[in-house]
């Protein structure tokens, strides 16, 4: 029997496309050798394994280092659920619409689901606010995401905590939100996404984070929110809006 030689011209002239900006890049482990997905936004990237979906924080605001001390938190939880996570920190040169504008128009194609979170200064409105301040309306936002064709059909999640300006000493309230002064309206047709307001209440996500750490693998993400909630007011007397969602049935975050 005669074996053929390969034909090595097809490999010596084939070379990789280039990749298009903010796309996922391979990465080779230095400590396993295994292939790791990562990509690159905002201010810090954690690379994952091939992950069921992308957690992206953004992060906006003049006293940053005060409106969101959990971020750590936030990427080894969802690390742990085998998502990949991006921080982003807006500036007077990097506003919050173009960050936001940028994750919207990110290649969605390998992810099932994608979880925002935004720890932002806001209006009275309760409208997100620049540094040059612009505002940017909850409702707007998501519309932007609608629009990507990658994350058509797929679920989107945002949780936003609202520093309302000027800075008022909300943490140490111990009066409940009132739940109905904030209304979001959905982007019309989108029939898979949630959106949780939340003014500034410390240790709401560390609550919930929490929550997701012990029960994300198996339940649903509603479920999820309700558990935090109650622990929450149990905890400190504080009653968390509830989130407008267009969820048909149950959402996971891990599948």
């Amino acid at each position: 029997m005669t074996t053929r030689p390969l034909n090595r011209r097809v490999f010596e002239d084939y070379h990789e496309p280039p990749q298009p900006p903010h796309l996922f890049s391979m990465r080779r482990s230095s400590t396993t050798g295994s292939s790791r997905k990562s990509v690159a936004i905002g201010h810090g990237t954690f690379s994952g394994e091939r992950n069921p979906g992308f957690c992206q924080i953004i992060i906006n605001g003049q006293r940053s280092e005060t409106l969101f001390k959990e971020d750590g938190e936030v990427q080894s939880v969802f690390q742990e659920l085998g998502f990949d996570v991006d921080k982003a920190i807006c500036s007077p040169k990097n506003d919050v619409e173009s960050i936001i504008n940028s994750v919207a128009l990110r290649d969605y194609d390998g992810n099932r689901i994608l979880v925002c979170f935004i720890l932002s200064d806001v209006t009275e409105s309760s409208e997100i606010q620049s540094f040059s301040g612009k505002t940017l309306s909850v409702s707007k936002l998501m519309t932007k995401f609608w629009r990507s064709d990658s994350l058509q059909f797929k679920p989107k999640i945002f949780i936003i905590q609202g520093h309302q300006l000027p800075a008022t000493a909300l943490s140490e309230t111990k009066v409940p939100v009132d739940e109905t002064s904030i209304t979001i309206q959905l982007p019309v047709g989108d029939k898979n996404v949630l959106c949780l307001f939340v003014p500034y209440r410390k240790g709401y996500i560390s609550t919930l984070l929490s929550t997701i750490k012990l029960h994300g693998l198996k339940r649903d993400f509603l479920d999820i929110l309700s558990e935090a909630k109650k622990s929450f007011y149990e905890k400190n007397n504080i009653t968390i809006p509830d989130p407008v969602h267009t969820f048909s049935g149950p959402v996971y975050l891990h599948k």
